[in-house]
C-alpha cells in the first residue's frame, strides 16, 4: 500500500512539472507583437514612371509599420519621404495599408483628396515578392523583396 501511495505521489508530481512546463512555453515571447507573412523589412524600386524611387517598408508584427521613399527629382534634387502606417492582413495574404502623413503638403496622394491619409493595397506575386498599389491586383506601383 505504501509503494502504491508513493508511486501515485511521484506520478502526480511528474504530471504537475510537465503541465507547468507546457503552460510556460505557451507564452508570447515576441516583443514586437508577433509575426505574420509580411513582418520584416522589404526593399525595392518603383515601376514604370516611378522607376527612380527607392522604397523601404518595415512591417511590424503589431500591425504598424514605416514607409520610406527616396528618389531624385530634377527640380528638387534628392528627396526622402517617410510615413507611418497601420495595416490589415487577410487570410489570402492580401492586405490594406493606411498611411498617416505628418504634413498635409507631403501627402503622397494620387486621389487628390487633400487628406493626410492614403490607402494602398498589397499582395504577393508568384515570385513571393510584395506588390503594392492603389488598386488590388493592378499593375503594382512598387515590387519589393524581403531584405
Amino acid at each position: 500500500m505504501r509503494k502504491k501511495n508513493l508511486l501515485w505521489c511521484m506520478l502526480a508530481t511528474l504530471l504537475a512539472v510537465v503541465l507547468s512546463v507546457g503552460f510556460a512555453s505557451c507564452g508570447d515571447d515576441d516583443d514586437n507583437g508577433g509575426s505574420n507573412a509580411v513582418t520584416g523589412t522589404w526593399v525595392g524600386i518603383g515601376t514604370g514612371e516611378d522607376d527612380d524611387e527607392n522604397v523601404t517598408i518595415v512591417f511590424r508584427g503589431n500591425l504598424t509599420g514605416t514607409f520610406t521613399l527616396s528618389g531624385y527629382d530634377s527640380y528638387y534634387g534628392t528627396e526622402t519621404e517617410t510615413a507611418t502606417f497601420t495595416y490589415t492582413l487577410n487570410e489570402d495574404k492580401t492586405g490594406v495599408m493606411i498611411f498617416k502623413f505628418d504634413d498635409e503638403d507631403d501627402s503622397y496622394s494620387h486621389s487628390g483628396s487633400g487628406s493626410n491619409y492614403e490607402t494602398f493595397y498589397f499582395w504577393f506575386n508568384e515570385d513571393g515578392n510584395l506588390c503594392i498599389d492603389e488598386k488590388l491586383y493592378g499593375r503594382p506601383e512598387w515590387v519589393l523583396k524581403r531584405k
